[in-house]
């Protein structure tokens, strides 16, 4: 919840490029969308790194974090396409 207050916080910065809200591990459902949001709202943003690298997600083994990890990036790139800014790049 704290890296959406912040992000709430951006959205008043006009020349904010890359928003780095990274945890350690990846943010729930709820919050992903209320930060894709809240960045589709930024005009001048270029990235926004909200993922932990592929181990922090679940899964038993690697392949299996690594696709949860594709999954929620490609869910995420598709939201950001739907409000109008498939121009920001997500890590």
């Amino acid at each position: 919840m704290l890296q959406v207050l912040i992000a709430r916080e951006c959205k008043e910065c006009s020349f904010l490029k890359v928003l780095c809200l990274q945890g350690y591990t990846p943010p729930p459902s709820e919050e992903i969308l209320q930060l894709l949001h809240i960045c589709s709202q930024i005009a001048s943003l270029q990235k926004a790194v909200l993922f932990p690298e592929s181990y922090a997600f679940p899964g038993n083994i690697e392949a299996e974090r690594e696709a949860n990890k594709h999954h929620t990036l490609r869910f995420s790139y598709r939201y950001l396409e739907l409000r109008g800014r498939p121009d920001i790049a997500l890590e």
